[in-house]
């Protein structure tokens, strides 16, 4: 018994760096995730280009958004010599012989899920080694294991799959993350977590298949809050007579912004009207000195004949 507790828990810290994954389940989830953007690209009728393309994005994309966010240590993809290799291995294997692969089509989907919780696994032992909080973890365990088929789904053209509803897939892999964090922080031995995070990832997504569960969609709770919160006020009166203050100062507040509102728009009307009277004001004494300056004028005329009356002048001119 005693030998069994030792290889599922540890006295290690989960942050030690000698206690790690496995490689294997890094390159098995990277092989699984490249095949699945072969196929995406083979669907979609790309050519070799775009199969490797699609491969790369699906097997190491949701890892490099993860170091992105991270920005700690280095990016897997390019530190890694096997990485990219792994990926084009994967992908020309099914580019070239995708009848091979097409045979274990029922079980496909099953690899595809397996892929996922593997990655969110790893994504979420990267975060575990600095030491990131629950949520950052569960965060970078879920990017890493849906942010390759995002990428892909987004150069494709199409809604990513994560956010369509159909049954589980993104859900699995937060199941699987939260759990892996769960383990790996009770002292589990990380290979136990990781059978773990595999148990209850693959094990939501075979439920929600077998009883048809679908992620949830946008719903109104407003109506259900609303109608209790009614019953309440009506039946308690205190509660009912602060609802009745409150509303009549609402109406009071409501009535004195209209009050306000006339009365600026009013103090507008007479700004204008009182402009208006200024202008023909303005315009009529114009009109007076006019007058006054043709009286002068003609005045000074009647004295010497050799000054032309203002009208006398513009006769002239429009006999010219």
């Amino acid at each position: 018994m005693e030998e069994l507790l030792k290889h599922i828990f540890t006295t290690m810290e989960p942050t030690n760096t000698d206690l790690v994954m496995p490689a294997w389940l890094d390159i098995a989830a990277i092989l699984v995730g490249a095949a699945f953007g072969s196929l995406s690209a083979k669907e979609h009728k790309l050519d070799l280009l775009g199969s490797v393309a699609m491969g790369i994005m699906c097997g190491l994309g949701g890892g490099l958004i993860r170091d992105m966010i991270l920005q700690r240590g280095g990016v897997y993809m390019i530190s890694s010599p096997i990485a990219i290799p792994l990926c084009l291995i994967a992908t020309l294997i099914v580019f070239f012989f995708s009848g091979f692969v097409m045979k274990l089509e029922r079980f496909l989907p099953w690899v595809d899920i397996l892929s996922v919780v593997l990655f969110a696994a790893s994504g979420t032992e990267k975060a575990v080694l600095y030491s990131l909080s629950i949520f950052a973890s569960v965060m970078l365990g879920t990017m890493t294991a849906v942010g390759g088929g995002m990428l892909r789904d987004m150069v494709l053209g199409e809604v990513p799959k994560i956010f369509r509803r159909g049954n589980f897939y993104a859900l699995c892999a937060v199941a699987g993350s939260f759990a892996y964090y769960v383990c790996v922080h009770a002292g589990m031995v990380k290979e136990t977590a990781c059978f773990i995070c595999v148990v209850i990832g693959m094990g939501l997504w075979w439920l929600s298949k077998k009883y048809d569960w679908l992620s949830p969609q946008a719903v109104d709770l407003s109506p259900i809050v609303v109608k209790p919160v009614k019953r309440i006020v009506e039946a308690t009166p205190v509660v009912r007579n602060v609802a009745s203050a409150v509303a009549s100062v609402g109406r009071g507040m409501e009535a004195a912004g209209a009050d306000v509102e006339r009365g600026a728009e009013d103090v507008g009307h007479g700004v204008a009207h009182g402009a208006e009277d200024v202008g023909h004001a303005a315009e009529d004494v114009g009109h007076a000195v006019a007058s006054v300056g043709r009286d002068v004028a003609e005045g000074v005329a009647a004295r010497d004949p050799g000054v032309k009356s203002p009208a006398e002048g513009s006769e002239d001119e429009d006999s010219r």
